[in-house]
């Protein structure tokens, strides 16, 4: 494509003109088809990003939504697990309240138990089996009246057995 034209009669050479024009016409036809395909490609991609930006939001709110959810559902558990335990530790207490006062009547009544009893003459019944127990031991042979005062202090003994069983 030449832009110098020969000089005729009258003016340029019209076909060499022509040809220019033509050449003109294609080159401005061919900016004006890559023109109209960036044109279009802009469009589509714009669609594009607008079609995924709009998926994306959707997406996004949704799985915010079933975060939300989860997270209610979590919050419900938890309250209901606190509820529980509240009601366990309740349950505690006031078994700890019944053996505190259990355990005050046990000890008053052991208490009223040892003011009604003579603990003296448990005590004297104690030294008397301590003395029959530290009854001496020979190792001869015990003379006919040792023989006779062991058999008392072994009836004694028996009858004493007898008397504090109850």
């Amino acid at each position: 494509m030449t832009d110098k034209f020969n000089i005729v009669k009258k003016g340029y050479d019209p076909s060499a003109v022509d040809n220019y024009i033509n050449d003109l016409e294609a080159v401005l036809k061919s900016y004006k088809d890559k023109d109209a395909a960036i044109k279009n490609a802009i469009i589509n991609a714009s669609i594009a990003a607008d079609n995924m930006k709009s998926t994306a939001a959707a997406e996004a709110s949704d799985i915010v939504n079933e975060a939300r959810g989860t997270a209610d559902n979590l919050r419900k558990q938890a309250y209901e697990q606190l509820g529980e335990l509240k009601s366990i530790l309740g349950k505690q207490k006031e078994a700890v309240k019944k053996f505190q006062s259990d355990f005050a009547l046990v000890v008053s009544g052991f208490l009223e138990d040892s003011k009604k009893h003579d603990f003296q003459s448990v005590y004297n019944s104690i030294e008397e089996i301590e003395k029959l127990l530290d009854y001496p031991k020979q190792e001869t042979k015990p003379a006919q009246n040792e023989v006779e005062s062991d058999d008392d202090s072994y009836l004694a003994r028996q009858q004493f057995f007898a008397q504090n069983q109850n």
